[in-house]
């Protein structure tokens, strides 16, 4: 069985609220700064220097350590034997859980093998995206869409899309709340889709993805 992701590390400019960034999107964050998604925890740290926006990830596993995959691979990647005690909350933007997290990798083959071997994520298809080669594994319940891009030096988490029931409540939450958000369109994973652009908060991209039949 794979292990599931169960939480992703935001790393963010030290001067930023994360609290009203998340805010505007609809989220709602612990006292303790932790957005709960589904079974998935969203923790945020900042960071004075060094890259910004989802910079690692933990998924529940054997023992607790951080990997030494090939920085090919994948970026930090930690497994923990305990899953995070649930923090309670909901969302008014309908946010359920993690539909699928976009990574960008200068080998994908390696990409591959590597996710396979140190975290049992399993491949389910292959693809091409945008006309790059594509892979789409399963970790658990998250869904990894993996891009090769040769011309990168590292690997790095893309984006982020969050599963809603109900897309047209969720992008009329954002704008009322003042968070940015994209129209409506065909996801390419189907069902319907709609983004934010990065922002000085997040630096990643996010998006909330209704599937099909939703």
């Amino acid at each position: 069985m794979s292990r599931d992701l169960v939480s992703l590390h935001l790393s963010v400019p030290a001067q930023a609220d994360m609290e009203v960034a998340f805010a505007e999107l609809g989220f709602d964050v612990s006292p303790e700064g932790i957005v709960q998604v589904g079974d998935l925890q969203i923790v945020s740290e900042s960071a004075p220097t060094g890259p910004l926006g989802f910079t690692s990830w933990t998924f529940l596993g054997p023992r607790d350590e951080k990997l030494r995959l090939d920085v090919r691979t994948a970026p930090p990647t930690f497994l923990v034997t305990t899953r995070p005690e649930p923090v309670p909350g909901s969302h008014p933007n309908g946010v359920s859980g993690i539909d699928h997290v976009v990574l960008m990798v200068p080998a994908l083959e390696t990409a591959i093998a590597g996710l396979e071997e140190h975290v049992d994520a399993k491949l389910r298809r292959r693809g091409e995206i945008r006309g790059f080669a594509a892979a789409f594994m399963r970790a658990g319940d998250t869904v990894l869409e993996i891009i090769g891009m040769t011309s990168l030096d590292a690997p790095h988490i893309w984006g982020i899309a969050f599963a809603v029931d109900d897309i047209e409540k969720c992008v009329a939450c954002i704008r009322e709340k003042g968070g940015e958000v994209g129209h409506i369109q065909p996801a390419l994973q189907g069902g319907q889709i709609a983004s934010s652009p990065p922002t000085a908060a997040f630096g990643t991209n996010i998006a909330f993805h209704q599937k099909e039949g939703g």
